[in-house]
This record gives C-alpha cells, structure tokens and sequence, in this order.
C-alpha cells in the first residue's frame, strides 16, 4: 500500500495546544485512494527537527509529504507557495536561536511548491474551504521544516511531491473550527492524489 506522511507540530510559545498538530492528528490511519495516511508530530527546535522529518521520509518513502503549522495571522487556510532558504532569530522551545541566516548553506534561494496549488486553492473555495495561496511562509520552523522537505526530497526522492499549509491559531470560541481544518487538509490529500 502507498503511503502519505503528514505533519503537524507540537506546542510552542507557552500555548497548550498547537492548531497545526489538532487539525492533522485525527487523519493517522485513515486511507485515501489506495494510500494510508501517517501523522506525526514535529518538535519546535531548531536542532534536530529536520533529521526526524528526514527518518520519517526514508522509513515511509510517502507518495506525498504535506507539512502543517500554525500562523497566529491567518483567517483561513494558506496554501504556502514558497519555502525560503532562511531563518529568523526566534528561540526555539529548548531557548535557542538558529545558528544561522540560511537553513542549506548553497542551497537553492527558494523551493516553489510544483502540486497544482491553483487547482488545489480553487477546489477547496468550491467545496467552501476559506483558503488562500501565501507567498509569506516566514522564517521561522514552518519555513524550515517546508524547505528541508524540498531539499531532502529533491535529492533523496525527487519525484514524492510536498506541500506546507498553515491553519490559523485558535482559542476557546474558534476551536471547533479545528473539524474544518482538519477536512480541508484531507481534501487536499485527495486532490494530490487523485
């Protein structure tokens, strides 16, 4: 059976729960097409977090990888076109800052997600998914766990395809929208499928 690993994160910033990790949790296990779907949760470190994904990639050798987060901005979901080979000066969960300003020393300036994003944002808004496509990923450890997936993909699996998406936060009055996020998510794997 074909596999698809998806991601999520764990908390970070103090919160107790992070949007990214509620949305995709409940999609382990399930199958789409005639692939399963396997969920894991990623660390919020800068030392270590591309080496799980990476084991992660080589243990399922995925169809497809898709990469959730959390951005506190959004109002919907963002369909991240760009993976930047940057960092910011953001602490980490473990208090530390990324050594550097680039994630792949050499590596390419940016990835530009190649899955028909267009076609994927259209879709969702038909079936009345509230998404955009984004252009503004950041720098922090959504835009470093996207753009290892590219890289470590591009060299070790160049035809598996990757995506990141970001849910907005949520608090008490906005959790249930977590059940839509987490549809919305499993679309897109159907339509990546598919």
């Amino acid at each position: 059976m074909k596999t698809i690993l998806v991601t999520g994160f764990e908390p970070f910033g103090g919160s107790d729960i992070n949007a990214s990790w509620e949305s995709v949790k409940d999609l382990n296990g399930i199958t789409v097409g005639d692939a399963k779907v396997y969920v894991w949760k990623l660390p919020v470190i800068w030392d270590g977090t591309a080496e799980v994904l990476q084991g992660l990639i080589d243990a399922y050798k995925p169809e497809l990888v898709i990469n959730v987060g959390e951005d506190d901005g959004a109002k919907e979901l963002h369909l991240e076109k760009l993976a930047n080979n940057a960092t910011d000066d953001l602490a980490d969960n473990m208090g530390k800052k990324a050594n550097h300003s680039w994630i792949i020393k050499g590596g390419p300036d940016k990835f530009e997600n190649q899955m028909g994003i267009d076609k994927i944002h259209d879709q969702l808004k038909k079936d009345g998914f509230d998404n955009q496509i984004s252009t503004g990923i950041g720098e922090y450890l959504c835009n470093y766990v996207s753009y290892n997936s590219y890289y470590y993909l591009s060299k070790k699996h160049p035809n598996t395809p990757t995506m990141f998406i970001h849910v907005p936060t949520v608090d008490s009055k906005t959790y249930p929208k977590l059940k839509i996020y987490s549809k919305a998510i499993r679309k897109v794997i159907e339509l990546a499928v598919n």
